[in-house]
């Protein structure tokens, strides 16, 4: 019979054992240490039950067999309906109420200096027109005394002129006169040369006289190719006689200062550069005009908006888009429509009073004009914020 080693249990002791065949074999129980260490673990087991369903779902969806699988089981769940895609909204921005051109800051005339204001000419809420005076400097005095002396300086440049040119006159009759008196020397000389040498010829005079008579002749004919040289000289255009050109340039500079004196006496006087009406004044009568102007002034005849646009909003915005703008003191909206629309983004300078609301977006400004009868609502309220709606949602 063959010799079995059988495996040790736990628990036991081995023995070699001779089975017979004819006998029951042993059988092996597990020893009470492991039966022990599996019932542990099956107290955590049944929480555990409910996620193998779950587990099963998310296999077959990601394995794209969740559909059939739900269809066999009659559980698909029908699609969800289509719904139609809403309309796009109209532009919102904030923005503000400006004249046309925006305001306009009239600041001091160049040159003004140090110069004080000695009357005001106009108060505020006033219509002015282009060119009218706003305000008269206390300088205005002493620049009037310097256009005077100036104007002055003219009449000495321009006597001086005509003295010259009297000179001139003089001068050419003069030179006329001299050149007549030369040319007879002159013919008179060469007479008696020629009569002289004749008669040396013949024996008839001495060789001293004869002499004599030509150096008269010489002197009289270069006297007289002086004195035409003279009359030459007065005869030369106006320009090119020393004296008339000196007083004439004079002239030219005593006109130019005064000139720059009227200048002057003008920027003593303070002019609304356009047509408008009088906003704000920020200097009065004996203070100087600082860097904050004279006063602000703007067309209030024909208002209109700036508006901030989202630079993400700014594609939904055509020419020509109709406006309605909104704000606490007009009991309707204003209307108007998009007039022109800007190239540059910048900083949002209209910000909403909301603490939490954005305060560095970037934004492009859009112009908006408003018709006939929003003006007439609008004209008292340059810089009031406004919030704007811009295009009818298309």
């Amino acid at each position: 019979m063959a010799r079995v080693l059988r495996t040790p249990i736990e628990g036991q002791e081995t023995r070699d054992a001779v089975p017979d065949d004819d006998l029951p074999r042993p059988v092996a129980h597990p020893a009470p240490a492991e039966r022990a260490k599996k019932r542990r673990f099956l107290p955590f087991l049944p929480p555990f039950l409910p996620l193998i369903p779950v587990a099963i779902g998310l296999a077959l969806w990601w394995s794209g067999t969740i559909d059939p699988f739900l269809e066999r089981v009659g559980l698909k769940v029908p699609p969800p309906p289509l719904t139609a895609t809403a309309a796009p909204t109209a532009v919102m921005a904030l923005g503000r109420l400006l004249p046309r051109g925006e305001v306009v800051r009239v600041a001091a005339p160049s040159g003004a200096g140090d110069a004080r204001i000695a009357r005001l000419a106009v108060n505020e809420g006033d219509a002015v027109t282009a060119g009218d005076v706003l305000a008269v400097l206390d300088n205005k005095e002493h620049l009037e005394a310097a256009l005077g002396a100036a104007r002055a300086e003219i009449g000495v440049a321009a006597a001086t002129l005509a003295k010259a040119r009297n000179d001139v006159a003089a001068s050419l009759a003069g030179a006329k006169a001299a050149l007549g008196s030369a040319e007879a020397a002159a013919r008179t000389a060469g007479d008696e040369r020629r009569r002289a040498e004749a008669l040396f010829a013949r024996n008839a005079v001495a060789r001293a006289v004869r002499d004599r008579r030509v150096l008269d002749a010489d002197r009289a004919d270069r006297a007289e190719d002086e004195a035409r040289a003279a009359l030459r000289r007065v005869r030369a255009p106006e320009g090119e006689q020393p004296d008339v050109a000196l007083a004439r340039q004079g002239l030219l500079a005593a006109r130019a200062r005064a000139e720059q004196a009227r200048a002057d006496l003008a920027a003593s006087r303070v002019t609304a550069p356009i047509d408008g009406r009088i906003l704000d004044i920020h200097a009065r009568p004996g203070e100087r005009i600082e860097g904050a102007g004279l006063l602000d002034m703007g067309d209030v005849a024909h208002m209109m908006a700036r508006i901030e646009v989202y630079e993400t909003d700014i594609a939904r915005v055509v020419l020509g888009d109709p406006v309605s703008l909104a704000a606490p003191p007009f009991a309707g909206p204003l209307r108007g429509r998009v007039e022109r629309i800007g190239r540059q983004v910048g900083r949002q300078t209209v910000v909403d009073a909301d603490p939490s609301a954005n305060t560095d977006a970037r934004v492009i400004d859009v112009w908006a004009v408003l018709d006939p009868a929003s003006i007439d609502r609008a004209q008292g309220l340059t810089n009031l914020q406004v919030t704007a709606r811009i295009g009818d949602g298309r």
